[in-house]
């Protein structure tokens, strides 16, 4: 038996939990949200308890109930129960295996402690491939390409060009992370340069812009998937400059190519690594230079870019590849 401690169950993990090939109880929080995404029968609510970022998850009573062979937990330092596994598994004969994004995106005072979970552990799945590049850990590790399962049939063919207009996607909750003022602001000054391109917005949160401009179709929540199709195939490129996340993979699905920021200069998540610039994506060193890219951009140059991010998705980003890579090191770290 196996115990997956996920703080919260999100929807679109739904395909991986189901294809797990092991027997587990899934113990969750889920954040007050209910426990619907997958089988009840399976899966115990759990208290919470937070110290400031700390949280402590009240776990142990199921922990010694069901006994488990091995725990799955979110390689996070700020989870207690996670210096806790590490203390008891000597004890009670139950290995660890952390998930996580990697020592990259825990810089600080964090990297120390989290390196230290991962080097004790007796295993850890990677998010992407540069997470298991730069995390040298003594622990045996992996990558999953972390990825999200999309329903062929409401996967764009070709794209529907009615107008003359080029089309950018933003798809997304307007987070602080996103930059929403910047982000309006941006698509404004590209607009004044360029008049044939325009915006498509997916998306909803307490700090989104209110969008007013002709130029900027607002969209709003999206929950209907024949109207999120038709909306990728009036979209040349999902325009992300700021903060890319996993929205990536359902736009190379959908065969739109990335326009973002560099790393460098902004601050994105894991999915970044998937973009290869100039191949399913532009990255730019400025703001300045992705708006000079879009003055003169030609719909064809678009096209390959958004044929090459298909192609991408088609042969990295399934999800069957991302649960039969989990399946196997789970198999490999219970066997040995």
């Amino acid at each position: 038996m196996i115990i997956f401690l996920q703080p919260t169950i999100a929807h679109y993990r739904k395909e991986f939990y189901e294809n797990i090939a092991y027997p587990f109880t899934m113990l969750s929080a889920n954040d007050g949200k209910d426990l619907k995404i997958i089988n009840k029968k399976e899966t115990i609510l759990v208290k919470k308890t937070q110290f400031f970022r700390l949280k402590y998850y009240h776990i142990f009573k199921a922990l010694f109930q069901i006994k488990p062979k091995l725990v799955i937990t979110f390689g996070e330092v700020k989870l207690i129960n996670n210096f806790i596994f590490i203390f008891f598994k000597y004890f009670f004969g139950f290995k660890v295996i952390f998930w996580s994004q990697g020592l990259q995106f825990n810089r600080g005072l964090r990297t120390p402690f989290l390196k230290f979970l991962f080097d004790f552990s007796d295993g850890v799945m990677f998010y992407t491939k540069e997470c298991y590049d730069l995390s040298n850990i003594k622990a045996p590790s992996t990558y999953l390409n972390n990825t999200v399962s999309i329903d062929s049939k409401y996967i764009s063919a070709k794209k529907s060009k009615n107008t003359q207009t080029i089309n950018g996607l933003f798809i997304s909750r307007f987070s602080k992370k996103k930059k929403p003022d910047q982000l309006h602001h941006l698509m404004k000054k590209i607009y004044s340069i360029n008049s044939a391109i325009n915006f498509n917005i997916i998306g909803s949160g307490d700090l989104k812009p209110v969008f007013r401009e002709s130029f900027i179709i607002d969209h709003g929540k999206v929950y209907d998937f024949s109207l999120k199709k038709e909306i990728f195939e009036n979209s040349d490129f999902l325009f992300m400059p700021y903060f890319i996340g996993l929205s990536v993979v359902e736009c190379f699905a959908n065969g739109l190519p990335v326009l973002t920021l560099s790393k460098d200069i902004q601050l994105h998540s894991v999915e970044y690594s998937y973009i290869k610039n100039n191949y399913n994506g532009k990255i730019f060193d400025s703001e300045e230079e992705l708006i000079n890219f879009l003055k003169n951009v030609s719909i064809e140059e678009l096209e390959e870019l958004g044929k090459n991010a298909r192609n991408f998705y088609n042969t990295h980003l399934q999800i069957d590849h991302m649960y039969s890579q989990a399946n196997k090191f789970i198999n490999e770290i219970i066997s040995e």
